[in-house]
């Protein structure tokens, strides 16, 4: 990402001019995105970050790397259980199979 991007992103996302020009002072986009992209690892990127960006906690930002990647493989574990096929009783699948819901309140009443 370049600087000029980085700013048109910020722009776009409704962040103040004000506040531009001070994230522009403290970070090098250019900089920086060359720095994560020679990291070979979330480890050597968050050292990267460190580096070129002194005013960011290089022990906070891997904190908040693993809550996020926590979070992320927990959706991606409902996301395969989701996928896998249910068991259903046999009153369940009546139901989905069509007519199980009123054809029981139907059947019984008659």
């Amino acid at each position: 990402m370049t600087n000029a991007e980085m700013k048109k992103s910020l722009k776009q996302m409704g962040v103040k001019d004000a506040d531009i020009k001070k994230v522009e002072k403290g970070i090098d986009a250019e900089k920086l995105s060359a720095a994560v992209e020679k990291a070979k690892s979330p480890d050597e990127a968050i050292k990267a970050i460190a580096n070129v960006c002194p005013s960011i906690n290089a022990n906070d930002l891997k904190k908040r790397y693993e809550f996020i990647s926590g979070q992320a493989a927990e959706v991606n574990k409902e996301v395969e259980k989701l996928k896998k096929p249910m068991e259903l009783t046999s009153d369940e699948l009546e139901i989905v199979a069509g007519g199980g819901a009123v054809g029981g309140v139907v059947n019984e009443n008659l």
